[in-house]
């Protein structure tokens, strides 16, 4: 007679099928915790690239939003937006000499003052984020269902509150401080008409239209004197 196969006790295969359960157990805790730490982590990794671009959209020094965010800001418009917005491009004149003559923490504590005021100034009731630090000591401002006309007004009351006021600076002196605004249909005439009025004298409100007429007038200058 053959060999007697091996005796399988009762107990024995209890205690072997249990191992493996609580193995299998413990491995689909472990993978559980894995996911839930895993999608925590990723959802904190999320938060925090959106918290940055957040803050990185905004002007550290002058707490408004800055040409990134205008920049994100134009291509959210849509085209209708986009046709009933006017431009503002606002330029601190001679920012320059109050570096030179004061030092950059004055020069710092003249471009917060000068966004309070031109923040101040712009009133809206579609959008609140209408004014941006555009770079240096330039701003741009966003009037969106507004014309030609009644955005003059609004670049107009900006130079009037700019200069209504001396500006207090850190070391105690006082200072007067004007800006020069163009008003266009968008950010190029603007510009343009922001140049025409530095070139006019600055302290003053140019737009678009005028300052195209002011080009024509020096053409027309320069071939019959």
């Amino acid at each position: 007679p053959g060999a007697e196969p091996p005796k399988l006790y009762p107990a024995t295969l209890s205690g072997a099928a249990s191992d493996t359960i609580n193995n299998a157990t413990r491995n689909r805790a472990m993978r559980d915790l894995m996911v839930s730490i895993h999608s925590k982590t990723l959802w904190a990794l999320l938060s925090g690239i959106q918290e940055l671009s957040a803050i990185s959209d905004y002007d550290a020094l002058t707490n408004i939003k800055n040409r990134r965010g205008l920049s994100k800001a134009l291509q959210a418009m849509g085209d209708d937006d986009a046709g009933e917005a006017i431009a503002l491009m606002i330029d601190i004149d001679h920012f320059k000499r109050i570096n030179d003559t004061y030092g950059h923490a004055a020069g710092d504590e003249c471009l917060r003052q000068v966004a309070e005021r031109i923040q101040q100034s712009v009133r809206t009731t579609r959008h609140d984020d209408v004014l941006y630090r555009y770079g240096g000591e330039e701003f741009a401002a966003i009037l969106q269902g507004s014309d030609e006309p009644t955005a003059h007004q609004v670049a107009e009351r900006i130079r009037q509150k700019v200069a209504g006021q001396p500006f207090q600076l850190p070391g105690g002196e006082s200072i007067h401080i004007t800006v020069s605004v163009g008003v266009g249909q968008d950010l190029v005439e603007a510009d343009q008409a922001l140049y025409a009025a530095k070139r006019n004298g600055r302290n003053q409100v140019v737009c678009s239209c005028h300052a195209r007429l002011d080009d024509l007038k020096q053409q027309q200058n320069a071939l019959w004197p």
